[in-house]
């Protein structure tokens, strides 16, 4: 038998938190790979770091601040083939290195063609064994994703993931255009917060407003690149099945669509020259940059291919489908009938700007608004000589809004109205066309609310939110009541129809009626003479009597008055019942609800104080013009 030594032995005996978690010097030491792999190795696999329950034991006396993980995990990372391919890594750029000190160029180059080069599709298909885990997962991929599109291209900076993080970005608002799954939108400091409901799940990401982002110190750019190269393989995979479940070409392919030439050369011709010079300025390559991005903006007013055969979609759809419970199909019928009006809603939602057309001005944020437009059913456009990708120009009198964001234009139409952008985004989050008076260029907008955010009862509701909620219930009632018409409509045809078929039967019937009704007519006269009789005899007996007897009056007492009553004497008893050790979570709950209750008072009281001074202002204003006007 071999002896085992001590440190082994050691091992050995570790028992429960000791051997579940990991120090991270230990588990690098345990993989042979540095700090700069083994982070880049826990992104891309997944694994992040745990907080112990009971540090004491895993630490004892030492107060250094660790990072653990858990020995599975580590396990788990010890036989991937990855590490090898770092290792591989290593080893090329100590040969670089080595033939740059050299000065040797043919073994340079000879290197650098025999670069290792690894993919992540396996990695991808290990985490997301299904694609609805993948669509589950899909938000912090968008957003890092569409982060990455808006990076401008220099040193220190990878291009590839730039081109293709921009790339995959507009595929996927094209699917969303294409399905028209667009639900909400909301305008921050940080940039468009859109959410999308694909394949019945909710994906929300976060788009950066189109400004010069420079590089911030604190932030570690080789993290984000690590980050970036994973979500780049999801979501082409996601971008993939995506298409191919709408039966469209991927990667896609645009119908041919009525887009306007612009005057002289074209962009892709110009970048073109630009890259022929030998020597190109900084204001030549943001220049291209410029150019490109525009053109991938165009795209979006464009429709993409969708091939007419619906076999394989159909085919690829069986692996799509959710997971069916026992439990859930109890109450199937009630489901269907939620489902039912939520689908009615999605409709009339997908279809709110259908047959309307938008010309854009050029201050407006051009790709966020052809984005939500098109997604709701709606065509733009915009100056040709601007930009590319135009598909009608301004003198067009089918344009029923025009969407500008200052307070004069040149050439005022009165076939047209002119709106501000917050208009379009507000009436998708109110699922319904909102009155153009408030948002008419020029005015004086309303808050943009979150359509996020969800009060409760007893939370503090803005009153701009409820007038907002309020013309919602009223376009939902008379879309009820027209619907009722519609439906009545055909029950009076019906009944006219029936109508026709009885009347042979009624005329049968008549002559054996009159008969009826005659003896029935003596009858009731005969009942009502002996009525008068008995009342006249009642009223002379009690002329005669000055003891009279009257008629009580019956109190009839209010159920919910009595059951509100029965209620709170229970809740006390309740109260009274509770033991010590409940009681003290109970007061923590009626604490909070006061809590609560104080702070909405307070919200409701700062609101009236904001309105009392507007409304001063404003009287004073409106004195001071009317003094000017009789001065005048």
């Amino acid at each position: 038998m071999k002896k085992l030594s001590k440190k082994k032995v050691k091992e050995r005996r570790k028992l429960g938190i000791v051997k579940a978690y990991v120090s991270r010097a230990n588990a690098i030491r345990k993989l042979q790979i540095p700090l700069s792999d083994f982070r880049r190795l826990c992104i891309l696999k997944g694994v992040y770091p745990v907080e112990p329950k009971n540090k004491s034991k895993l630490t004892g006396a030492n107060t250094r601040r660790k990072t653990y993980f858990y020995t599975r995990d580590i396990q788990f990372l010890m036989n991937d083939p990855l590490i090898h391919k770092f290792w591989e890594f290593k080893i090329f750029m100590k040969r670089l290195t080595k033939a740059k000190g050299r000065h040797d160029l043919e073994k340079f180059n000879k290197v650098n063609e025999a670069k290792p080069i690894y993919k992540l599709d396996t990695i991808v298909k290990e985490r997301y064994p299904r694609f609805v885990d993948a669509l589950r997962d899909c938000d912090d991929a968008l957003s890092m994703c569409f982060l990455f599109a808006m990076f401008p291209k220099g040193r220190g900076r990878p291009d590839d993931l730039i081109d293709l993080s921009r790339k995959l970005t507009l595929e996927f608002l094209h699917y969303v255009i294409a399905s028209k799954s667009l639900r909400k939108v909301f305008i921050t400091i940080k940039g468009y917060y859109y959410q999308a409901e694909i394949m019945s799940q909710t994906i929300t990401w976060i788009v950066p407003h189109q400004f010069v982002i420079d590089r911030v110190s604190n932030v570690d750019l080789n993290v984000m690149k690590t980050f970036a190269e994973f979500y780049v393989t999801l979501l082409g995979f996601i971008n993939y099945k995506l298409f191919k479940s709408i039966n469209a070409v991927y990667p896609p392919e645009f119908a041919a669509s009525n887009i306007l030439k612009t005057n002289g050369t074209d962009n892709s011709s110009k970048i073109k020259q630009n890259r022929k010079r030998k020597h190109l300025d900084d204001d030549s390559e943001n220049e291209d940059e410029e150019l490109l991005k525009d053109e991938m903006t165009a795209t979006l007013n464009k429709q993409i291919k969708i091939l007419e055969n619906k076999s394989l979609a159909e085919a690829e759809k069986s692996d799509q489908q959710l997971d069916v419970f026992e439990e859930e199909e109890e109450g199937a019928e009630e489901k269907a009938k939620e489902d039912k009006m939520t689908l009615q809603q999605v409709i009339a939602l997908e279809r709110l700007f259908s047959g309307m057309k938008f010309f854009l001005n050029r201050e407006v944020p051009r790709e966020s608004l052809t984005f939500v437009i098109r997604s709701l059913g709606g065509e733009v456009s915009w100056d040709k000589n601007l930009y590319p990708g135009a598909t009608f120009d301004e003198s067009d009198p089918d344009i029923k809004y025009q969407i500008v964001d200052r307070e004069s234009v040149a050439e005022r139409r009165l076939d047209r109205t002119f709106i501000q952008p917050q208009w379009i985004y507000d009436s998708l989050n109110m699922r319904m066309l909102l009155p153009t008076d408030d948002y008419l260029m020029g005015a004086k907008l309303p808050p943009h609310l979150s359509p996020f955010v969800n009060e409760k009862k007893g939370e503090y509701v803005p009153p701009d939110k409820t007038k907002m909620l309020n013309l919602r219930k009223q376009f939902e009632a008379d879309m009820a009541s027209e619907d009722k018409v519609n439906k009545g409509e055909g029950g009076v045809e019906s009944e006219l129809e029936t109508d026709a078929e009885f009347e042979k039967e009624v005329d049968d019937q008549e002559s054996d009626s009159e008969v009826e009704s005659a003896k029935r007519r003596q009858a009731d006269a005969d009942e009502k003479k002996a009525k008068k009789m008995k009342v006249n005899e009642i009223n002379k007996s009690n002329k005669r009597s000055k003891m009279a007897v009257k008629k009580g009056k019956l109190k009839i007492e209010d159920k919910e008055e009595l059951k509100k009553k029965e209620d709170a004497e229970h809740r006390k008893m309740g109260i009274m019942m509770i033991p010590k050790k409940k009681k003290r979570l109970f007061d923590k709950i009626t604490r909070t609800k006061k809590q609560k209750s104080m702070k909405t008072q307070k919200m409701k009281n700062k609101r009236k104080i904001v309105e009392a001074i507007a409304t001063r202002q404003k009287q004073k204003s409106d004195k001071k013009f009317a003094n000017k006007t009789k001065a005048r």
